[in-house]
């Protein structure tokens, strides 16, 4: 049997006083047990979108639809309340970028823990919420349990969060921007947790983020997001070393942490057009240095360049192999 979670063709769309407007377009994803997978872009090109709507969130006055979900090989309906229950929590875990928000100021990690587990007797689970707390990198969880959140620092409210998310073990985790309110230190420790989690229990994890490093960090496969599209795939740390995308290319000029460090930042001008799926031709061509004329008048599709690498830019793709 397949262990992955795979959907085909999924859309996000939400509704404006013009109509509804489009923040994911058809796009295909695939996660397996046991591996990594990163989503980058600029905010607002649908990078959460797409992985909230992986459970069958989506903000309010929002809609989704897939051409088909499937996990470990069984199709899935995301439009079937019993089907969604099923997945949040217990077959895919969620781990929010803002901890503090996540938890409730009110609960001690202990009882936070509790919750997450199941555990009604107040005797129940101790031992369970030690080992949960051990599990994400606590070297003395028993000090932890009658903490409140804001008793803890913000890569500690991280890994409580992911405690909790790891509760009823799931075969996946989800990880909305994980990194993005801690420092840098923090950061990379809280990735580096994830890719041991993949590693040892074969958790598959989905990471939306715009850390390119914490992405190379973090390995697997990286999928690049401008405007609702996925416009460039392939293995993490292949793709951020031999870019074909002049997308993925502004991402990394921008990127303060790449190599060589002497040359001096390149910002990508403009901005990422809203309503873009509504238009014709390539989003990304009023801001490329490659554009033709064919570029603003027809869409261009993900295509195979090699064996797990993929590309959505004819000029770059012209003489590939396919």
């Amino acid at each position: 049997m397949s262990e992955a979670l795979e959907v085909r063709g999924l859309r996000v769309s939400y509704a404006t006083r013009s109509g509804w407007r489009g923040a994911v377009a058809g796009v295909d994803l695939r996660l397996e047990r046991g591996a990594a997978h990163s989503i980058v872009g600029e905010s607002g090109c649908g990078k959460s979108s797409l992985a909230l709507a992986l459970l069958g969130l989506v903000r309010t006055g929002g809609r989704r639809e897939a051409a088909s979900y499937t996990l470990d090989g069984r199709a899935w309906s995301l439009e079937r309340p019993e089907t969604l229950r099923e997945l949040r929590g217990r077959r895919v875990g969620l781990l929010l970028q803002e901890s503090a928000q996540a938890l409730d100021p009110r609960l001690s990690v202990e009882r936070h823990l509790r919750a997450a587990l199941g555990a009604a007797r107040e005797g129940a689970g101790r031992e369970r919420v030690l080992e949960l707390l051990a599990r994400v990198g606590f070297d003395a969880p028993v000090d932890l349990l009658a903490r409140l959140p804001h008793e803890l620092s913000g890569g500690m409210r991280q890994r409580v969060q992911l405690a909790c998310a790891l509760a009823t073990g799931p075969s996946y985790l989800i990880a909305d921007e994980p990194t993005a309110s801690l420092d840098a230190l923090l950061a990379r420790r809280i990735v580096t947790l994830l890719a041991s989690l993949v590693e040892r229990e074969r958790l598959g994890v989905l990471m939306v983020t715009h850390d390119l490093a914490a992405a190379a960090e973090l390995g697997g496969a990286l999928s690049v997001m401008y405007a609702g599209t996925v416009v460039e795939r392939g293995p993490a740390r292949e793709l951020l070393l031999a870019p074909r995308h002049p997308y993925t290319e502004a991402l990394i000029a921008a990127c303060a942490a790449r190599e060589p460090f002497d040359e001096p930042l390149r910002g990508l001008p403009g901005a990422a057009p809203q309503g873009a799926l509504e238009r014709d031709g390539c989003a990304f061509a009023a801001r490329c240095p490659l554009a033709r004329g064919a570029c603003r008048s027809s869409r261009p599709t993900l295509l195979k360049l090699a064996p797990g690498r993929e590309l959505a830019c004819p000029p770059r793709a012209e003489g590939a192999g396919r």
